[in-house]
């Protein structure tokens, strides 16, 4: 379980820090631009940083053992998983191969930690 809370406190501190990097830096490419405009930029940031959000409260809820906590941190990972799927679409094919890897570390650790928890048995009925 301590890979589990790890994971999901890592990421959640590192999709806001990557988004305020590529602001900052201005890292935005010819096509995302397209869809990072106006209401669409809001969308998105909104989801992410919900993401992040949700990934931190409830790994916080998963290290204190709080019963709403592992329902509620699928539902964090499948936000992650499709942000990881949904991402590399709107590049195309411009992302950097560093950029591939990492990306995939990140989501083998996504599907690792979901059969982690699967399997911690934190989603058992207590009578």
């Amino acid at each position: 379980m301590l890979f589990v809370v790890g994971y999901g406190l890592f990421v959640g501190l590192l999709l806001p820090l990557l988004w305020a990097v590529r602001a900052t830096q201005r890292h935005i490419r010819p096509r995302e631009a397209r869809w990072l405009s106006g209401r669409e930029l809001r969308s998105r940031l909104t989801a992410e940083f919900s993401t992040s959000a949700l990934l931190l409260i409830t790994a916080l809820g998963l290290l204190w053992r709080l019963s709403w906590a592992a329902p509620l941190h699928v539902l964090a990972m499948g936000m992650l998983v499709y942000s990881f799927i949904r991402s590399p679409s709107d590049m195309e094919d411009r992302i950097p191969w560093p950029y591939r890897l990492v990306a995939g570390a990140l989501f083998a650790g996504a599907i690792g930690s979901l059969i982690l928890l699967f399997r911690s048995g934190s989603f058992a009925i207590n009578h």
